[in-house]
């Protein structure tokens, strides 16, 4: 009655808001309706809509305040990425994306796959500063993740330092037309991890590559809290 009366004055309105939510019951799931992942909260993204040729490339962040310093966008080249129809654009995502942007409450349409390698060397604005960055490769990219599509800050993001570091040794820019000084990292944050905070904790864990998993992620994390 309460609810009722002040709804019917205009006090209380129903509204939407984040949830942990079940793909497969198609229901919000409480502490206490999951065997595990108790305390478990929405972690929010935000997408970046970086255009390419008419299509929105939207890039999946927790961090959208470094969007000043992207360098670059990732793709992972064995994914399977579709063109899909959302709000009268044209967004490129992967398979695994299309469903978690349907539980955004966006009104998704005809998906098809596209050809991803087409893209890779191909140039993206920045929806902020208007910048064209290219477009590369990356096999620690994960599908499920996000969008699969992940925008690079090479100065703050220890994966996308290394991931650069290995095509840069791998002669591999050439290849998609690109130039050292376009992947420049540029710093956003000034810490006490110096000028270039993801190539000096990269350098100190002495990392190689982007198949050190473990070291990558340790990195990030020190990286990250040093920067919050």
């Amino acid at each position: 009655w309460q609810y009722n009366t002040l709804r019917k004055k205009g006090y209380v309105v129903q509204g939407t808001h984040p949830v942990v939510w079940s793909p497969k019951d198609q229901s919000p799931t409480g502490d206490h309706d999951r065997l595990r992942g108790e305390g478990e909260s929405p972690i929010e993204y935000a997408l970046l809509k970086f255009e390419l040729d008419g299509k929105i490339l939207p890039a999946a962040t927790l961090r959208p305040e470094t969007v000043y310093g992207v360098t670059n966008l990732w793709l992972e080249p064995n994914a399977e990425y579709v063109e899909i129809a959302v709000d009268n654009e044209k967004w490129i995502v992967t398979r695994e994306a299309v469903a978690k942007i349907r539980d955004q409450l966006k009104d998704v349409k005809s998906e098809h796959p596209v050809s991803i390698g087409d893209f890779f060397g191909k140039r993206a604005k920045n929806p902020v500063t208007n910048r064209l960055v290219p477009v590369l490769p990356a096999n620690f990219v994960d599908p499920s993740n996000g969008t699969g599509i992940v925008m690079s800050v090479p100065a703050h993001a220890p994966y996308d330092y290394v991931a650069l570091q290995e095509l840069i040794g791998q002669d591999k820019l050439e290849q998609y037309g690109i130039t050292k000084d376009e992947i420049e990292p540029v710093t956003l944050i000034k810490s006490e991890l110096g000028e270039n905070p993801a190539k000096s904790v990269s350098d100190s864990l002495e990392i190689k590559s982007t198949k050190e998993i473990e070291k990558l992620d340790r990195a990030t994390g020190i990286v990250y809290k040093k920067e919050f």
